[in-house]
Parts: C-alpha cells; structure tokens; sequence
C-alpha cells in the first residue's frame, strides 16, 4: 500500500490518500472513520479529509476478507516557523529553532520561499538526521534567492515504512506550517 498524508496547520487538517494494492469493497478505517473510495467499490484509491488533533497518532486500519487486518500508526510532529526574523539577509547565517528535537534519519525539511509579486519560488531542503531542534540557513543556501517579499512556510517531510502480515506500507507524510511575511535583502 503507497499513499501520502498531508496536515495543513494553519486549518488543522489532515488529507490522506492511500492506495491498495488490489480492490477491496472493505475501505480502510482512518483516525476511526471509514475512508472514501475516489471510485465507486470495489476500489483500490481512497481518501480522508478532516480537521485532526495531532498530539495523537495518526492511525489506520486495513481489512481484506480471510486475512489479518494491518494496524499502523505513525506520529507526525509539528514544526514551526516561529524563530524566522522578519528579514534574511543573503550575506548572513540564520539558525532557527523548529521543534524540541533534531530530524530523525527519515525526515526531511523544506523552507519554501513564495514570492508576493511575480517570480518563481524557491526551495531550500535539509535532510536528516540532524542532532537538535535547530536548522540554519548559510549565506551559500540563500546566495541565489531574489531580493524581496515573500511568504515563508515550512514542510517537514516524513517517509513511513511497515509492513505486517501481508501488507507494506509507504507513505510519504508532510507537515506544513502556516505562511509568514518575509523579506529577503
């Protein structure tokens, strides 16, 4: 099963799509609730769309009739944007502090930069494993970023494998923080 979660903070939701290796007319159960199939059943794409409280896990249950049912679950912890100064400098090094701990080996982060006017937007990604909460940002990462306004947001990538019984499991889950003003000199 492959699928991909995305939590949108500034909303508090959560979309999650997953796809099943084969068609079922048993939709998974997510965070309790009966996933929608994107087609009519039997079906093997589908999809949960809802505000979520992340403090818990994201959990998830699949079914097929003769089996065992595969139960997973995987957190997904927050980021934040909160220490970004108001402007970068493109000559300078900033750190900022985005979570109480480092980046785990399959994490990633991107810093999107999005322009207010026109222009094309810019991406900054750090990988992990990382040994604290902070990351910074080098004159050499910032160097060729236009100077202007822009919306900062961050997204916390995280690649979640398993696998049991019958069933493996890959998603990519994605944590994106809300948008903040920022001015790049």
């Amino acid at each position: 099963m492959t699928g991909h979660l995305r939590y949108q903070a500034d909303r508090g939701r959560l979309i999650a799509d997953l796809i099943l290796p084969d068609s079922t007319t048993r939709p998974p159960i997510f965070q309790g609730k009966i996933m929608e199939p994107l087609r009519s059943l039997p079906a093997r794409r589908f999809r949960f769309d809802q505000e979520v409280d992340l403090r818990r896990p994201v959990r998830f249950t699949v079914e097929e009739p003769g089996q065992k049912a595969g139960r997973f679950s995987l957190r997904m912890l927050p980021v934040s944007l909160d220490s970004l100064p108001d402007t970068l400098r493109r000559d300078s090094t900033v750190q900022l502090m985005i979570a109480d701990r480092g980046l785990a080996e399959n994490e990633s982060l991107v810093v999107n930069l999005q322009p207010v006017d026109s222009g094309d937007e810019k991406r900054i990604l750090l990988t992990g494993p990382t040994g604290q909460g902070s990351v910074t940002l080098t004159s050499t990462m910032l160097r060729d970023i236009t100077p202007g306004s822009y919306r900062a947001y961050l997204i916390k990538q995280q690649r979640f494998r398993d696998q049991q019984h019958y069933l493996k499991v890959s998603l990519l889950a994605e944590y994106f923080t809300p948008a903040r003003p920022l001015v790049v000199e």
